[in-house]
């Protein structure tokens, strides 16, 4: 019955799908709904946190390149903001801009935004204290990259299993669906 279904409603199955797909892709690309669908991501159990991680990767090597190369902060967070490609990342940058323009720290707005880590926050703020901000910068972006690294090496190992049920099910049904009328038909011959 499956497959019957599947014959006669193909192309209205690939064209729904279709359909799904350019619909979805299409309100991403909206800023409004390329925010929502980050911050949904982000708020997946475990998973959003590793995509959460990713994005302060990328923002604080970014920043430890420029800031070391001697480029102004402000420029710097302007750099940042526009090769970010996250836009919820995008507008707290943009505040802590802001922020900085008044002359306050980078990690006070940090800790109160609540995107970043803590310990991000804590490794920045000592960086400004102390004037070594590049350096804290590359040490916190080498702990998420070492972080991110470690997750997927331990996610390939889990989902290898996993894939290997998955195939051997596809496989199964494939088999089962090749033998049945094989059988069906043996039936109908002995039955004579």
């Amino acid at each position: 019955g499956f497959f019957d279904i599947i014959k006669t409603k193909f192309f209205l199955i690939v064209l729904g799908i279709g359909g799904i797909v350019m619909a979805f892709r299409h309100y991403i690309k909206q800023p409004s709904g390329r925010l929502q669908f980050e911050k949904s991501l982000f708020r997946l159990p475990k998973v959003g946190y590793i995509f959460k991680a990713i994005v302060v990767e990328r923002f604080t090597s970014q920043m430890a390149i420029l800031v070391e190369s001697g480029v102004p902060i402000l420029y710097s967070l302007d750099i940042c903001q526009r090769m970010i490609d996250n836009k919820q990342c995008e507008a707290i940058i943009a505040e802590i801009k802001n922020n900085v323009r008044e002359g306050k720290l980078l990690a006070q707005h940090m800790s109160e935004s609540d995107f970043f880590p803590p310990l991000t926050v804590q490794m920045i703020l000592i960086g400004e204290e102390t004037g070594e901000l590049g350096k804290m910068l590359k040490k916190v972006a080498e702990y998420y990259q070492d972080y991110v690294q470690t997750v997927m090496k331990r996610f390939g190992i889990i989902f290898e299993p996993i894939m290997l049920v998955f195939m051997g099910g596809v496989i199964g049904v494939i088999v089962v669906a090749m033998f049945l009328p094989i059988f069906s038909i043996a039936q109908l011959g002995g039955g004579k």
